[in-house]
């Protein structure tokens, strides 16, 4: 399937900021992974911090901010680490949310259902 990157617009909830973002789509992350220099442009506000695993194994300390972030014509909010990456990282909880798949014969993501956030109630 090789590399799955989607268009992003990234907004700061607090202050309307925003940029569009090319975002790669990583099923092994929670969050969605911002650059420091993305965060620092949109002014996020850092509410806390967490320790993550990077694919190497190795343990972080990483800052988390608020965000809101839209693709496919769906939006959410979200918690961002602020990480020292090259790129930014589209995280499953986004994807989840948003009621998306990642098609692996096109490598597209996709809309899996009409409505984007959902709960199984019984």
């Amino acid at each position: 399937m090789g590399y799955v990157r989607i268009m992003c617009l990234v907004r700061n909830p607090e202050n309307r900021l925003s940029e569009e973002l090319e975002m790669l789509v990583d099923t092994g992350s929670w969050y969605v992974a911002l650059p420091r220099r993305v965060a620092e442009k949109l002014g996020l506000r850092v509410i806390g911090r967490e320790s993550v695993a990077l694919a190497n194994g190795k343990e972080i300390e990483v800052d988390l901010a608020p965000i809101y972030i839209e693709l496919l014509g769906r939006g959410t909010h979200a918690l961002a680490a602020i990480i020292d990456a090259p790129e930014p990282l589209l995280g499953t909880s986004v994807i989840e949310v948003l009621g998306l798949i990642i098609d692996p014969k096109t490598g597209e993501v996709k809309q899996r259902c009409r409505r984007a956030s959902y709960m199984l109630l019984s």
